[in-house]
Formats: C-alpha cells, structure tokens, sequence
C-alpha cells in the first residue's frame, strides 16, 4: 500500500489563461485560488508557494500534485507541465494527470438528464477539440479535434436535443447557431471546474495499489500535432 500518509494535495490548471489552484484534504477542498491575470511562466511558482505558506504547509505534506493536461494551448500547457514535472522531480511528489474534456462531461452528465451531451474546447484556427457522449454517458466518438464546420456536419448527423458547453462553442456561439440543426441547449462552463478535475484526481489516486503506480512525469494531452499545416 502507499507508504505516503500526507494526505493533502494540490490541484493546478490554466492551460487557457490565468492560473487556477486547489489545495484539496483528502477529496475536501481546503481553498481555491483564480488568478485571473496570472501568467503560467510567471507567476505560478509563486502562487504555489503563497497557497501552501497560507495554509502552514509545505511540499512535503503533500501526497501529490494534480494537474489539468489538456487539451488547450499550446504555450501555457507545456509551461503548465514542464512546471510540475519539475516540482515533482524536485521534491519526489507524484502527479496525477487529468483530463479537462472528461472532467467537463462529467460535470454534463451529473448537470443533465437524457440528452446528447457535447464538450467544445478551443483548438484555435477555428478548430475546437471535442467530446461527445450519448444521453447514457458512452462517447459517441472518439475524442478529437476538427474545424468547426466538420463539427456542425457531425452534430447534424444526430438526430434529438444535445447540451453543449466550452469555450470552443462560446468563441463560435453564433455560428454554431446559426448551422446546427438539432435542438440546441447551451452550459455556461468555458473549461473544467477545479471541483470535476478534484474529484478525477482523487478517483485515479485512490485506484493506485501502490507507489509502483505512481507517475512522476506527464505528457501533454494535445489530441493534435503542432504543426500549422492551414495557410
């Protein structure tokens, strides 16, 4: 079992702007810090430092460090997870990725009753990363990324009422409107809510059997490559 009895941990995001923190007992949520303004490169370092200083904790009462992979910008993701991996070499604290799509659908599905239930995230070059999944909660189709009009033709080959949420379908709010064809419901939720990603964090760390399990690096969760290949 895990020798690790710390039984705090820290949550980060802000892969789209701004720097998001969770300071998390168990699955109980000691505080949480928006940092509207924050720059990921700047000033993530010290909001870690000033969230832990706050509580009279240090690195080492913590059992891990969570992090939102993605998917989302290109820039603040990779300063995002270079950051954390380096704290988790630094002071051999392991790290849970999470995934920002699933943690918003989960919100969905807990949210809505009997509905096609649709994630949109901004991929940028109007593209939007998605998620959809049936009234029932099973993906539709796998994860991905795609124009926006490759999107509208996927949606309007599904018949009924689908919710949709993100903040790739409120950057493109009136012409996904204005071309979906199915009755359309709309989620103010432009990316996941530390709470979603908390309680996936906290799900994936209670499912270790042991330290052999732990995850001292992470990836980014990108869904596509880095290579500009529209004019």
């Amino acid at each position: 079992m895990k020798t690790n009895t710390n039984d705090y941990s820290l949550l980060i995001a802000g892969s789209y702007g701004g720097i998001s923190l969770g300071l998390y007992q168990e699955d109980k949520a000691v505080s949480l810090v928006r940092n509207e303004k924050g720059r990921v490169s700047r000033d993530l370092i010290s909001s870690i430092h000033a969230l832990l200083e706050a509580h009279s904790l240090s690195f080492q009462n913590l059992s891990y460090i969570a992090v939102d992979t993605g998917p989302g910008a290109f820039t603040s993701l990779r300063v995002l997870l270079t950051t954390a991996n380096a704290l988790s070499f630094a002071q051999r604290i392991p790290l849970v990725g999470c995934n920002g799509l699933h943690a918003m659908m989960d919100t969905l599905i807990a949210q809505t009753d009997n509905v096609l239930r649709v994630v949109l995230l901004n991929a940028f070059n109007n593209e939007v990363y998605y998620r959809i999944c049936r009234a029932n909660g099973t993906p539709l189709v796998e994860d991905g990324y795609a124009d926006r009009a490759d999107v509208v033709t996927m949606l309007n080959e599904i018949e009924g009422v689908y919710v949709v949420a993100g903040n790739g379908f409120a950057l493109h709010e009136v012409y996904f409107q204005e071309h979906l064809s199915g009755s359309l419901q709309t989620a103010v939720m432009p990316t996941a809510s530390l709470e979603a990603l908390a309680a996936q964090a906290h799900a994936t760390w209670k499912g270790y059997g042991d330290e052999r399990d732990f995850v001292y690096e992470l990836q980014p969760g990108y869904l596509k490559d880095q290579l500009f290949k529209k004019a």
